[in-house]
């Protein structure tokens, strides 16, 4: 991490490739915090002493959260990532940043590579004895959605145009069939399932694809 000092974006992309020994075509500047980038006109709007990131062509970068919870999900040994994630939520003040850190560090610090109920109990806490291990609770939660969705997309009948309410309810009928063929989809959720039927990483974690904003 370095100090600079600079009159406009211009001079500070000089100065910090200088620094860094980098080549400066291509490289641009960006706010550490959420990856925004830096252009000219909004160079004097920067807080003052705030953290900057210059990335060179083809890099990315959306901000410490995004990164380390990328680390976090891909990481074998993440017991300083988590130590990190701490120090970061102690400073963070937006609240839907804080939300996510305070869920990455209380899941973490948890028995995650158990399955067993009786390798993890506190994680059965509540769920029906059935339940052996933390797949087949996943399974089931995903069906069970499933099943709601269908309900309601079965419900809305009611509300179509009588011309095509026939139509509507033998594309909901094939629907439902073939929910049923695949166990309502319930390997969405279960994290011992092949990779291409399963929506999770091997450890149960689920990657947001939407932005913050």
């Amino acid at each position: 991490m370095y100090g600079i000092v600079a009159r406009d974006l211009r001079d500070l992309m000089t100065k910090g490739c200088q620094k860094l020994q980098i080549p400066r075509k291509g490289c641009r500047i960006c706010l550490d915090k959420d990856g925004t980038e830096v252009h000219a006109d909004n160079f004097s709007c920067l807080e003052d002493n705030c953290k900057l990131i210059i990335l060179e062509q083809g890099q990315q970068w959306n901000g410490k959260i995004c990164y380390y919870l990328n680390k976090i999900l891909h990481d074998q040994n993440n017991e300083e990532l988590i130590m990190i994630a701490r120090r970061m939520l102690s400073d963070e003040t937006e609240p839907r940043k804080k939300m996510l850190l305070k869920c990455i560090v209380q899941n973490s610090a948890g028995n995650i590579t158990a399955e067993n109920r009786k390798d993890d109990q506190e994680w059965f806490e509540g769920l029906e004895s059935r339940f052996k291990t933390k797949s087949d609770y996943m399974r089931f939660s995903c069906g069970r959605r499933m099943r709601n969705y269908l309900s309601e997309v079965k419900s809305h009948a009611e509300n179509v145009d009588k011309k095509v309410k026939e139509k509507y309810c033998a594309f909901v009928a094939r629907i439902e069939k073939l929910l049923q063929q695949n166990k309502f989809n319930g390997c969405y959720f279960d994290r011992t399932a092949k990779e291409n039927s399963r929506l999770c990483t091997d450890k149960g974690w689920f990657t947001c694809q939407v932005s913050m904003s």
